[in-house]
């Protein structure tokens, strides 16, 4: 899920200051961190 950007795109609109239970981060932190080019908001 962290490494995924197709998950972390919509979890990120409906709850971007979720924590991580594995590394601790907010989903927003982790969408920072992977490359979202290929995937868009409907």
């Amino acid at each position: 899920m962290r490494e995924r950007a197709f998950v972390l795109v919509p979890l990120a609109e409906i709850a971007p200051n979720w924590i991580d239970p594995v590394s601790g981060k907010a989903i927003a932190q982790l969408l920072e961190e992977v490359e979202c080019s290929g995937v868009s908001k409907l």
